[in-house]
């Protein structure tokens, strides 16, 4: 579905809506195209430079952010994630956006409206 020429959404919600009704599953969404290096990196810059402005109080939230960001990379370092995906697990549907799929974009839009 995520590689498909054509993504259906009507297709897509009927499918989520069948595991979140008939199996009580409960959706998920990773985002590791956001939580990536690229966004760890700047959040460690702005970290710094709120520190060097002496705002302390928007540093800790960057480093919140950090933190975060690197659960993320860890996460997907862990298991070896290098395509996105869905995965089923017990009353748990993950939807790993990796960014790498044609339909990722829509994909996303329609998994958070559906949460």
């Amino acid at each position: 579905m995520l590689e498909a020429e054509r993504f259906s959404r009507k297709e897509f919600e009927i499918l989520i809506n069948i595991l979140k009704e008939r199996n009580k599953t409960e959706l998920k969404h990773l985002d590791f195209k956001y939580y990536s290096e690229r966004r760890l990196s700047l959040f460690k810059k702005e970290k710094l430079s709120c520190i060097k402005n002496q705002d302390f109080e928007a540093a800790a939230r960057f480093r919140i952010m950090e933190k975060e960001c690197n659960s993320y990379i860890t996460l997907r370092t862990e298991y070896n994630l290098q395509k996105s995906t869905f995965y089923h697990d017990q009353e748990y549907l993950f939807y790993f956006n990796l960014g790498t799929a044609r339909n990722d974009k829509k994909a996303k839009v329609y998994f958070k409206k559906l949460m």
